[in-house]
């Protein structure tokens, strides 16, 4: 299994490119996963876009097969990994596609790699977390419950909508639930701190944002600010779809990502 030992963890992560030999050289798509997820979220994506493109797609710090710091789980330490990874991968060029946290993360480096950051994709994510996911007041329920159990009892609601398939939500609960109490917390209070609205309002680069008409968790109006505060940005609504339409929703999240692609082939 391929990892990078970084200065404050070690990530792993796979690169996947089956792009003709003469074809010309893109940039990378940058797969990057939300809270209590794991790079095993594109597998709808990975075989399809690495037939054009090079693909990475990672873990973050406390999540699938990476490491397990004792700290360090806000959207900037996350995009400060990858920096890092992408430097040792001497890679200089990426479209990244953050879902959730992940896409918080993407905004988080093209402010520090703009030069390598060529356009975003940002799904069901936000400039600051919603108010309906208010940290303090969530917290004691949690802490009451346990976070395995709150994961349980509001991730099938609260991340799906009810089309989705049962066998997708046990794969989602499997991946977010597989690790102990203490790191499911550490990554998921580091997630709810996020609020950055200077950071979305200087990207630059050409920048996509997908929401699910059904999203519970960042709903509709956090992909409308994003759309205000990132200049020439273009908004994508994908209907009857929860918080994860590229995992929920390929046959109509893919179509969209490759539209993108094409419009900005240098992206």
């Amino acid at each position: 299994m391929p990892s990078e030992v970084l200065s404050g963890a070690t990530i792993y992560y796979e690169t996947h490119d089956f792009t003709a030999p003469w074809a010309p050289k893109r940039p990378a798509l940058l797969f990057v996963h939300g809270i209590n997820s794991s790079h095993e979220h594109w597998f709808n994506q990975v075989p399809v876009f690495c037939r054009d493109r090079k693909v990475i797609s990672v873990d973050l710090r406390g999540h699938g097969a990476s490491s397990i710091p004792p700290d360090g789980y806000s959207a900037q330490d996350h995009a400060g990994d990858l920096a890092e990874l992408l430097d040792k991968l001497q890679c200089n060029a990426v479209t990244v596609v953050g879902a959730s946290l992940g896409g918080c993360i993407a905004q988080q480096l093209t402010a520090r790699i703009p030069e390598k950051v060529k356009a975003v994709v940002l799904v069901g994510s936000c400039a600051q977390v919603p108010a309906e996911l208010n940290r303090a007041e969530m917290l004691p329920m949690i802490e009451q419950m346990g976070f395995k159990n709150f994961l349980a009892s509001v991730l099938p609601t609260a991340t799906f909508s009810p089309n989705a398939h049962p066998g997708l939500i046990d794969f989602a609960l499997r991946i977010g639930a597989s690790s102990p109490d203490q790191v499911i917390k550490l990554r998921t209070l580091g997630g709810l701190a996020y609020d950055d609205l200077e950071t979305a309002r200087n990207v630059r680069c050409p920048a996509l944002i997908v929401v699910g008409e059904d999203d519970k968790t960042t709903p509709r109006h956090c992909s409308e600010t994003l759309r205000e505060l990132i200049a020439g940005s273009s908004l994508a609504v994908v209907p009857a779809c929860g918080h994860l339409p590229h995992l929920e929703a390929p046959d109509a999240f893919n179509p969209i990502l490759e539209r993108f692609l094409k419009q900005h082939p240098e992206a």
